[in-house]
């Protein structure tokens, strides 16, 4: 989560407000974390799949169906939110929460 706050905050003239280009990119090794597995998740447009750090709000259980907005802590285009993490779009059908995950996560959506 440090990589996340750690980032600059946003800035209007380097991140696009929405774009169907983002992807999931820079892979992040983790520990002891909680994490989304997610398909088809969207977020300003972008349509994207992978694994995501939990924001710390996120309550579980999820359910098991609909669609519902989720934090994560995961910056666009290299940039954080002020306050808290970024809020995707997820089917819970298609995602899947793993409490001590160990493994890469993805910590940024932007353009490759």
């Amino acid at each position: 989560m440090q990589f996340y706050f750690a980032a600059p905050e946003w800035n209007k003239k380097l991140c696009p407000s929405t774009t169907t280009l983002a992807c999931p990119c820079e892979p992040r090794a983790v520990h002891s974390a909680r994490v989304i597995h997610t398909k088809d998740a969207t977020y300003r447009g972008s349509f994207f799949s992978g694994t995501f750090l939990l924001g710390n709000s996120v309550k579980l259980p999820l359910g098991n169906t609909g669609k519902v907005k989720i934090e994560i802590y995961c910056k666009w285009y290299g940039h954080r939110l002020k306050t808290r993490g970024p809020n995707i779009l997820v089917d819970l059908s298609k995602t899947h929460v793993e409490e001590n995950y160990h493994g890469n996560i993805f910590s940024n959506l932007s353009k490759k």
